[in-house]
């Protein structure tokens, strides 16, 4: 669709000027609408991984931690055997 649009177009009345001012303005546009994408989908990913704690904490996983006592952190035993794969 787009190739036959493009094809139609009369390309001598397309204009575009390419300065410092334009090409700045719009990367400082692309940075900022990923930065808003990166940090919304970072917090639906937080929002389903704080469902999942609040559903194990409810079965009972949560009592099926270990201590790691080199690392002096605690894992959860499910997840353990998620990233043994």
């Amino acid at each position: 669709l787009a190739y036959i649009v493009f094809s139609l177009v009369d390309k001598s009345k397309i204009i575009i000027e390419f300065n410092t001012w334009f090409l700045l303005s719009n990367v400082f546009k692309e940075v900022i609408t990923g930065l808003i994408i990166g940090y919304s989908l970072n917090m639906i990913f937080y929002a389903v991984s704080f469902a999942g704690s609040i559903m194990s904490f409810d079965i009972g996983l949560v009592g099926a931690q270990i201590d790691q006592h080199m690392l002096s952190v605690k894992r959860c035993i499910s997840l353990r055997c998620l990233y043994s794969y």
